[in-house]
């Protein structure tokens, strides 16, 4: 597996058409990507940034194998918005009944932060969760070193 920049008008339509019913309905407006490619299978997951302010970015994700997550994978993932970027949160938001995005997102981290009733295209219910950069073990894991440091 390999990551994959600087290819968003690529990987923003592949990621769309994985989404499926869970893409937002006017596509991600101004977004940045990383994609992850297999050797002979081209893409299987992507990461759409998306909705940046100056201290908040959002991030919609997408997958067609779990063979995506390694450990260098995520880190990569979230080393752009932490690190590149230096935003202090990442945003994700997801349907409440789309359990397995709800199950990955505890899982890399990110804490359930609200419920909003019609939230998802006005019909669904949707769920939010954060990440925040002092919590994000997985750039700490892979930089070797403890929260984000500052320099005078």
């Amino acid at each position: 597996m390999f990551l994959v920049f600087g290819q968003d008008q690529t990987i923003i339509p592949w990621a769309l058409h994985h989404l499926g019913r869970d893409a937002p309905r006017e596509g991600f407006g101004p977004a940045v990507t990383i994609g992850i490619a297999a050797d002979f299978e081209g893409l299987v997951a992507a990461a759409v940034y998306h909705n940046a302010r100056d201290h908040d970015i959002g991030l919609t994700f997408c997958a067609t194998t779990p063979l995506w997550a390694t450990k260098g994978n995520i880190a990569a993932i979230f080393r752009y918005p932490f690190g590149q970027l230096g935003v202090e949160r990442v945003t994700c938001l997801t349907r409440k009944s789309n359990k397995r995005a709800r199950k990955l997102m505890k899982g890399l981290g990110f804490q359930h932060e609200g419920t909003h009733r019609k939230g998802w295209h006005g019909i669904e219910t949707a769920c939010s969760y954060g990440l925040l950069a002092e919590d994000c073990k997985w750039v700490e894991e892979s930089d070797g070193r403890q929260g984000r440091q500052e320099t005078a």
